[in-house]
C-alpha cells in the first residue's frame, strides 16, 4: 500500500468512501494489521468529515500519521470530530455563491438528466405513497415500478426513461412478492397486452433488496452500501416505519432520519437518485368522509410533508361504510404538475373478484402501462358510465346523486351530467318515487 502514488491511492480512498470496502480489506490482509482495525470504522462517518483534507493534501498524511504512530486507532473518533470542526470554521475555499441570473437557463425536462417522472419528481427529491393499512399499497407501488422500468406510464405518472429501480422491503415476505409478482405479469399480459419481451425489459430494470431489519442509520447504510456505483435512478421504500426506528410524532427524529440520513444517500453522487416511500395512514376515523386526502394524510409530525417534494394519497370511496375496491388517486402534493384530467385526483380499482387477480386498473386517462392515452371526450364518456354504475348499484336520493355529480365532475358540470343522466334513468325506468316521498329514487 505504501508503494502506491498519492494519486492511486487517492482513488482507491474514494472507493472506500463510497462504500466499496473490499479493496481496503485485501490491502489489510498483505500490510499493517492496525490497517485491518482502521478499517472496520464507520467509513461513512470519516468520508463526510476528512474528504476535503484528503483531497487538498492528498493520502500521505494519513500514512505518515500512522506510520509515526501518532494515528491512535481507539482515539480516531475524536479525532474526526475535531477535524469536522477544524473543516468547518475555516473553510476559505473560493466559492462566493450564484447570483440569481447566474443559475442559467430552466430546462425543460427532456433535457435535464436528474427527471424522473415528467413534472413530478427528480433526483435527490422524496415522495410518499400514503393509504391506509390493507388496502393494496404493495402491489400499486409494485405495479408503477415494473410501468417505470419499462418505460411507460403508470396512472397517469410518465418516467422519462426506462428507471432502473431498486425497491428495498420490509413488510412482505418472499411468497407474497412471488404472489404480488405472479399477478401483476398476468394483469399485463391480460390486461395491457404486455408481450414477454415487455416483462423481461421491466424486469431486468428492477433490483428486490431486504432490510435485513436494520432501522435508522443503520439501515441508510445499508442502503448506501446497495446502491453505490450501480447508477439507479429510484428507490421504493416499503413501508417508512419498517426502518425509521423513531417516534414518528417527533419532528426532530423525523428530521432526523429524512434530511440527514435519508437525503445523505439520495444526494450524495455516488448514490444519487429519487426515493418513493410507502408510508400508512393514521387510525381512520369513525366517520369515513372525514378522513384527510390531502399531504398530512400520513402518520406522523408536519415535517414528514414538509420534506417531501411530492405525495400521492390513496383513498377509498366507501359507501356507508361498505369497501367498494374504488379509490381516489389524490396527487396531495405536485398534482397540477401531472396534468391529469380531473385535476390532482384519478379514480383507479381493484381487478373484479370474478377474475381472481390481484391488480389495479385505472378508470380514467392513461392506461396504466400502455402508454395509451384517451381523448378529452372519451374519458367524460366513459366516467359517465361509471358514474351510471355507481348510482344503480343501490337506491340513492336525487339530492345525493346530484351531490355525488358535482364532487366528480365540479358543480357546473356536474349539474348538466346530473341531469342528463336522470334523464336517461328515467326514459330506461330506472327510477322511481318513493311512496309519500316526491324524491326519485335511482337504482331500481
Amino acid at each position: 500500500a505504501q508503494g502506491v502514488d498519492d494519486t492511486a491511492c487517492y482513488g482507491r480512498i474514494i472507493d472506500v468512501f463510497n462504500g466499496r470496502t473490499d479493496w481496503l480489506n485485501r490491502v489489510c490482509s498483505k500490510c499493517h494489521s492496525g490497517i485491518g482495525a482502521y478499517a472496520k470504522v464507520n467509513v461513512r462517518v470519516l468520508a463526510e468529515t476528512a474528504r476535503k483534507q484528503i483531497a487538498q493534501e492528498g493520502v500521505g498524511w494519513l500514512f505518515a500519521e500512522y506510520n509515526s504512530g501518532k494515528l491512535d486507532l481507539g482515539d480516531l473518533s475524536r479525532r474526526i470530530a475535531e477535524l469536522n470542526e477544524k473543516i468547518r470554521h475555516s473553510r476559505t475555499d473560493d466559492d462566493q455563491g450564484k447570483t440569481p441570473d447566474e443559475l442559467g437557463s430552466q430546462r425543460p425536462d427532456d433535457e435535464n438528466p436528474d427527471a424522473l417522472l415528467r413534472g413530478w419528481l427528480y433526483k435527490s427529491e422524496g415522495a410518499f405513497l400514503i393509504a391506509e393499512t390493507g388496502k393494496g399499497k404493495s402491489v400499486l407501488s409494485l405495479q408503477m415500478a415494473y410501468c417505470w422500468a419499462r418505460g411507460v406510464p403508470a396512472f397517469g405518472i410518465e418516467p422519462m426513461k426506462p428507471l432502473k429501480i431498486a425497491v428495498f422491503q420490509t413488510e412482505d415476505n418472499d411468497d407474497e412478492m412471488r404472489l404480488f409478482r405472479d399477478n401483476l405479469k398476468r394483469g399485463f399480459r391480460e390486461i395491457h397486452g404486455w408481450t414477454e419481451q415487455d416483462l423481461k425489459a421491466a424486469n431486468d430494470n428492477i433490483r428486490l433488496f431486504s432490510t435485513e431489519g436494520l432501522v435508522g442509520e443503520r439501515f441508510t447504510d445499508l442502503m448506501r452500501r446497495k446502491l453505490a456505483g450501480k447508477n439507479f435512478d429510484l428507490v421504493i421504500l416499503n413501508p417508512l416505519q419498517g426502518v425509521f426506528g423513531g417516534d414518528v410524532n417527533k419532528n426532530d427524529e423525523i428530521t432526523d432520519f429524512l434530511r440527514t440520513k435519508i437525503d445523505g444517500v439520495i444526494k450524495a453522487e455516488p448514490t444519487k437518485c429519487g426515493i418513493l416511500i410507502v408510508h400508512h395512514t393514521n387510525k381512520p376515523p369513525l366517520d369515513y368522509r372525514l378522513k384527510r386526502t390531502d399531504a398530512y394524510s400520513g402518520a406522523g409530525g408536519a415535517e414528514f410533508p414538509n420534506w417531501m417534494r411530492a405525495s400521492l394519497v390513496l383513498d377509498e370511496q366507501k359507501d356507508k361504510q361498505k369497501e367498494t375496491g374504488i379509490f381516489h388517486l389524490v396527487a396531495a402534493k405536485r398534482g397540477k404538475r401531472l396534468n391529469w384530467p380531473g385535476g390532482n385526483m384519478k379514480t383507479i380499482r381493484h381487478a373484479p373478484k370474478e377474475s381472481n387477480l390481484i391488480f389495479w386498473l385505472e378508470d380514467d386517462s392513461v392506461a396504466a402501462g400502455t402508454g395509451e392515452t384517451k381523448s378529452k371526450e372519451q374519458r367524460l364518456e366513459e366516467d359517465k358510465r361509471l358514474f351510471v354504475e355507481e348510482l344503480k348499484r343501490e337506491p340513492i336520493t336525487r339530492t345525493a346523486a346530484r351531490n355525488q355529480a358535482r364532487s366528480k365532475f365540479g358543480r357546473k358540470r356536474g349539474d348538466a351530467i346530473y341531469e342528463e343522466i336522470m334523464e336517461h334513468l328515467c326514459d330506461n325506468g330506472l327510477t322511481e318515487v318513493v311512496e309519500g316521498n316526491k324524491r326519485l329514487i335511482v337504482g331500481k
